[in-house]
């Protein structure tokens, strides 16, 4: 039997972080609440510091035995190290984009670039909207993610569904709106809560998703829909170390960069080999805009050190 490639138990690994709620949620609301309160990089490596901790937390608690670090400072080419694997940690907003191989816009003389490490790459929403066809009658229908489409209108229809497959979900409840406003508003988090806890599946699973249009057929508990064409959905891509060699390259005033054409072909190439951990985005609807304060999170250790509770 052939020996598992080294990446194959980091996507194991993430997997099983992301399909707990209680890792899954916070990770997705902070890819708006990040991105809507810090600026371009900073949002970007401040959602890298969240998921490493977040993952770090996740592997004391469930796997000890795994061990998960950062490089020492100012060593460059990796941003962390599970289990003897070192990782290239990039993100995007949504879908692919052009990513850095060398920040030296002076290399003008590089034209293909290999890397020694895989990337893990996580675009945090989905990439537009979703057209579908519905597998009963073959009728089309598109959808937009709740989390990018926050107010809805009167006659529109919001679903929960859970994800089968890559290309297929399954309508596990339907709100038909009476009203315009807030998808927040318009079905409280309770409501959408109950629904979720009823469906008994894991975290990144389940999404809320609305349907586009007030002409369309009724949409009903059960109606199953297909993807039409490739929509990268949010979530982990992990680009092994064979799918980067010899990679042709771009030049900006910046960086050495492989092109979005190419990330776009390796995603794909990640999706045929399982190298995806979906995430889904319904809770970032719940969980406001603002991050939580950094300063209370650090004024939180300065009030266990006046009141003697033991430092870790």
């Amino acid at each position: 039997m052939s020996e598992q490639p080294e990446h194959k138990q980091f996507v194991t690994s993430l997997a099983g972080m992301l399909s707990r709620a209680e890792f899954h949620h916070p990770i997705a609301a902070a890819q708006q609440q990040f991105r809507e309160r810090y600026y371009g990089m900073t949002g970007a490596a401040m959602l890298e510091d969240l998921f490493f901790d977040a993952f770090a937390v996740f592997l004391h608690t469930y796997h000890p035995t795994t061990s998960l670090s950062r490089p020492p400072r100012g060593e460059k080419g990796y941003d962390y190290e599970f289990s003897g694997t070192r990782v290239s940690h990039k993100v995007s907003k949504k879908g692919p984009l052009a990513i850095a191989a060398l920040w030296d816009a002076t290399r003008t003389d590089v034209t293909t670039w290999s890397f020694k490490q895989p990337i893990c790459f996580f675009p945090g929403e989905y990439e537009g909207v979703l057209p579908t066809t519905r597998l009963s009658d073959e009728k089309p229908q598109t959808w937009k993610a709740a989390s990018t489409q926050p107010n809805v209108k009167a006659h529109e229809q919001v679903c929960l569904v859970r994800w089968l497959s890559l290309n297929e979900f399954e309508v596990l409840h339907v709100w038909r709106l009476k009203s315009d406003g807030a998808v927040r508003e318009l079905i409280p988090f309770h409501a959408a809560w109950t629904a979720v806890s009823a469906a008994a599946a894991p975290s990144n699973e389940t999404e809320l998703l609305v349907a586009q249009g007030f002409a369309q057929p009724a949409i009903d508990t059960g109606d199953r829909f297909t993807v039409n064409g490739t929509k990268f959905r949010p979530g982990f891509y992990v680009l092994s170390v064979d799918m980067l060699q010899n990679l042709e390259v771009t030049h900006n005033n910046r960086a050495v960069l492989i092109p979005k054409t190419t990330v776009a072909r390796l995603m794909t190439q990640a999706l045929s080999r399982e190298d995806f951990v979906p995430m889904t985005n319904w809770f970032a609807v719940y969980a406001g805009l603002n991050p939580p304060d950094l300063y209370l999170v650090q004024r939180s250790q300065w009030d266990q050190v006046l009141s003697g509770t033991p430092q870790q």
